[in-house]
């Protein structure tokens, strides 16, 4: 299953950003969050020239400026925003609804 980090990837890839995507396994996750590699202890996070960003919604707005995807024109933005956030909230309700157990 994809998670947060796929707009961000799928950002770079459409506009030929090269980056690293690393996966990591639980153990790493839990290795990182003991380190303070992870700075609100989550995934995604992103690092820019050594800094490090972990909140993925900032992450897919700089994905999608660098990779020219993101509109020149601010009302523009404004609305491609609002569009991922209602996305975002979508996929909330829907998330919630996988740990529920069939009734049969």
């Amino acid at each position: 299953m994809s998670g947060r980090a796929e707009p961000i990837r799928l950002c770079f890839t459409i506009g030929d950003v090269k980056f690293e995507d690393e996966r990591i396994n639980r153990d790493q996750l839990m290795e990182g969050k003991a380190s303070g590699r992870f700075p609100l202890g989550s995934l995604p996070v992103l690092e820019v020239d050594g800094k490090v960003v972990c909140q993925s919604y900032a992450m897919q707005n700089y994905a999608a400026k660098i990779s020219g995807l993101y509109p020149k024109d601010p009302f523009d933005g404004m609305k491609a925003e609002e569009v991922s956030l209602s996305l975002e909230d979508i996929g909330q309700i829907l998330y919630a609804t996988f740990s529920i157990q069939d009734l049969d």
